[in-house]
């Protein structure tokens, strides 16, 4: 019978969590009035992340023990541990809640699955630190046009000729502008989604296409929820 687990994460997860606080503390360059901002502004706001990752820490362990049957294995899971730590110096260093959402999920998917490819699992890990969620987004709409319109009941435009681009016009994303213009850009940069063709005139069925790569779309996977038992 497996140990019981605290509801709040143990001491070794919150010992890696506090860890990447410390680290980002630690690269602040001290002295005179920058000691005055860390102590006045940057240390209460690291604290704060530390709470949110603690509970979000708390989640993960959580999830994880409704779907293996040892947690404390865990600890011999170097992959598992190596993520942890990483985990938790992302976490350090944002303040957007969907992207602590995408650490959990990814710390979930690599305590389940076994047969990770460390080079692959922590590729994906760095994605999430690189990327914003804006360009998850916009990958989730590159990946499955089609699917972004019905799962939102918006109508598709009647065309029978067009660019990618004239439909991505009308799929109401929150990222418009010059916001979407970078996102697009950072996708195709990182191998993500072949963005070249977005304005070249192409068939009905060439518009909606998917835009995502191989690698995008198994990094969205990576980053969506495990499948409950």
């Amino acid at each position: 019978m497996s140990a019981e687990i605290e509801p709040f994460p143990t001491a070794r997860l919150g010992d890696h969590a506090r860890a990447g606080i410390q680290a980002a503390v630690a690269a602040l360059p001290f002295g005179g009035a920058v000691n005055e901002l860390a102590n006045a502004v940057i240390s209460p706001a690291l604290e704060r992340r530390r709470e949110r990752w603690h509970q979000k820490l708390a989640e993960v362990v959580e999830e994880i023990k409704s779907k293996v049957d040892d947690f404390e294995q865990l600890a011999d899971n170097e992959l598992f541990v190596t993520a942890v730590l990483e985990a938790s110096r992302i976490a350090a260093m944002t303040h957007l809640d969907e992207k602590l959402d995408l650490l959990k999920n990814v710390l979930v998917r690599l305590a389940v699955d076994t047969d990770n490819d460390d080079f692959l699992a922590l590729q994906m890990l760095r994605f999430v630190d690189a990327l914003t969620p804006e360009h998850f987004l916009v990958l989730r709409y590159c990946s499955d046009p089609e699917g972004w319109f019905d799962a939102r009941g918006i109508n598709r435009p009647n065309l029978y000729m067009g660019s990618p681009n004239s439909i991505m016009n009308d799929a109401q994303l929150p990222v418009v502008g010059a916001s979407r213009e970078i996102v697009l850009r950072d996708l195709s940069d990182y191998g993500l989604a072949n963005t070249e063709s977005l304005r070249t005139t192409m068939t009905e069925t060439g518009m909606w296409g998917s835009l995502a790569t191989d690698l995008g779309n198994a990094l969205l996977a990576f980053v969506s929820e495990t499948d409950r038992d």
